[in-house]
């Protein structure tokens, strides 16, 4: 579960495809209840990457895609990419 249904103003878009949030973005990790959160922070840069074959279909700057795409970045910067199975 998570608190992006009730997000408002919660961003600013910075340049091109970035973003930098304006209020903190908190996500419960599993259920409802774990009481296990993440939060980024107010001022975090992050960006939505689509690649451009696809933008047609999916903008990088619709804003049901933005929590997802802070998330994703929130989590790598904190816990540095991690090398992907082939």
């Amino acid at each position: 579960m998570s608190e992006f249904t009730d997000l408002i103003d919660w961003t600013e878009r910075l340049c091109g495809i970035q973003y930098r949030t304006a209020a903190p973005l908190r996500w419960e990790v599993a259920v409802k209840g774990s009481g296990a959160w993440i939060t980024v922070p107010v001022g975090f840069v992050f960006d939505v990457s689509v690649p451009h074959p696809v933008r047609w279909l999916i903008s990088p700057h619709d804003p049901r895609y933005l929590p997802a795409a802070c998330l994703h970045d929130w989590l790598l910067a904190r816990l540095g990419p991690r090398p992907r199975r082939r």
